[in-house]
């Protein structure tokens, strides 16, 4: 496992996880697969329906890890993740607990403040927000 394989991995937590945002974000299905990231937490942000993680020891946030990530999706997601959260590299345990570098979008220091310490709920987001907010960003209507 080298540093270099993180280029090409992303780890998701919160509405990436949805097969439907992903592919609407990213313009092409990605491969992806369960896994873990230790010593972060996902929360819930102040009047949003997303989440974001922080830092925080003992912690452990479910999610999938995408392949086959290149600069230009690189570009593409540092965009759409704006100023709101930073990619940072990360080593994640896949789903037969192997550690794997791979890059995350963590929520930036400067909006800490806008955390709301309570879990997010990827079940909850899919069966009460996912239509909608699936037409914000496809311009759909729910």
């Amino acid at each position: 496992m080298s540093a270099d394989d993180a280029a090409s991995r992303l780890f998701v937590y919160g509405t990436l996880m949805m097969p439907a945002v992903l592919h609407a974000v990213c313009g092409r299905p990605l491969a992806s697969g369960a896994a873990t990231l230790a010593d972060f937490a996902r929360y819930r942000l102040r009047g949003r329906v997303y989440p974001a993680i922080i830092g925080e020891r003992g912690a452990s946030t479910a999610g999938l890890v995408c392949e086959g990530l290149d600069d230009a999706l690189w570009q593409r997601l540092d965009a759409w993740e704006s100023p709101l959260y930073q990619r940072q590299a990360v080593t994640i345990h896949d789903a037969m607990g192997h550690g794997r570098h791979a890059h995350t979008y963590v929520l930036a220091a400067a909006h800490h403040a806008e955390i709301e310490r309570s879990a997010w709920s990827p079940e909850e987001f899919a069966q009460l927000h996912l239509p909608a907010y699936l037409a914000r960003w496809t311009g759909a209507t729910p």
